[in-house]
């Protein structure tokens, strides 16, 4: 099951115009866009309960009802759920054989992460492998693929089980969620996963990303040349860009750095959180992480997968970066994109 949308698997994904536009590649995280609610409790202990609310938006599973999910905390080991192996490794998941599913949405913290708490509306970063209750099949998993994933939590953007249960855990957490089909797919079918289908996942909790990440406020700062695109603004701040009118358009894509941040420079296949702005060629704004409130995080430098952020590997974490790239074909105009480079994994 592969997405279609950057950093959002295709059963968990938004839509995002630049990505429609440059062709940004879809982030693999197959299991989770979609409804619901279950109001029965499971056998377990219940020491705190989370809660979050699915709506109609992009990526809901389609004939799902809308409305608010709550997620119970178990004891590790609750219900002969098992799992080995360290945390941000893949992990072993076994579940018991024969019993029936849960009806209760249940999270249970195998390691406590020290990190910052998760936040309703943050892009999350996490590894995740998925695993079907009654089939026992792993429908898929982020270790394979060796990246984690990125999105969205907590604005209705995931599936509920999701959303209910990973908004307020600490960075390093692993956690495992149990999730009923109300608060997963309910009757839909998703790729492998049967319709009313309970899902179990194992998920590594590896950051997460506000509204007002950026880059480093005292990075380096660089001249850009005379002649091009232009960057204004405080670094640490959201950027504004613009395209000095005559400016030639770009034929191939162009990279200037406007700030050098401090941190390890991007390799290529690593997943990138970034804020970014972009106008078209005539100055008008297209899009804006900094407009909607959450960063983006996507793949760059992947051989086969291009992208139009290819353009920051080998720039250091915390840099602030001018993009240009050439139109495609008539429908689409050349853009000027400025990118605060959050962090890299």
């Amino acid at each position: 099951m592969d997405p279609e949308v950057p950093s959002v698997p295709s059963t968990l994904r938004r839509a995002r115009p630049l990505a429609a536009l440059l062709l940004v590649p879809a982030l693999s995280l197959t299991a989770l866009a979609g409804c619901g609610s279950d109001e029965d409790d499971q056998a377990g202990g219940s020491t705190s309960e989370a809660t979050a609310t699915a709506g109609s938006t992009p990526g809901a599973t389609p004939g799902a009802t809308p409305s608010a999910a709550t997620c119970e905390t178990q004891e590790a080991g609750a219900g002969g759920v098992e799992v080995t192996g360290e945390p941000g490794a893949k992990p072993e998941l076994t579940l018991p054989e024969g019993e029936p599913a849960p009806t209760t949405l249940t999270r249970q913290v195998l390691t406590e992460g020290d990190g910052e708490p998760v936040e309703s509306g943050d892009l999350l970063v996490a590894g995740y492998l998925g695993k079907t209750w009654k089939e026992g099949t792993v429908f898929d998993n982020s270790y394979d693929r060796g990246q984690p994933a990125a999105f969205p939590i907590g604005v209705g953007q995931v599936i509920p089980g999701w959303d209910a249960c990973l908004v307020g855990l600490n960075a390093g957490t692993r956690t495992v969620l149990t999730i009923p089909p109300a608060q997963g797919y309910g009757d839909q079918a998703q790729g492998e996963i049967p319709a009313g289908s309970t899902l179990v996942f194992v998920v590594d909790v590896v950051g997460s990303a506000g509204a007002d990440a950026a880059g480093e406020a005292d990075a380096s700062q660089e001249e850009l040349p005379a002649q091009g695109p232009q960057v204004e603004g405080e670094l640490g701040q959201r950027p504004t860009v613009t395209v000095p009118e005559g400016t030639a358009e770009p034929t191939e894509p162009g990279q200037q750095v406007v700030a050098t941040g401090s941190g390890d420079p991007v390799e290529a296949g690593q997943l990138v959180v970034m804020q970014y702005e972009v106008v078209d060629w005539t100055g008008q704004p297209v899009e804006s992480t900094w407009e909607t409130g959450t960063p983006y995080g996507g793949p760059v430098g992947v051989q086969g997968q291009g992208s139009p952020f290819d353009g920051l590997v080998g720039v250091p974490v915390g840099s602030r970066v001018l993009l240009t790239i050439p139109a495609q074909g008539e429908q689409t105009p050349p853009y000027a994109v400025v990118v605060d480079v959050v962090a890299a994994y």
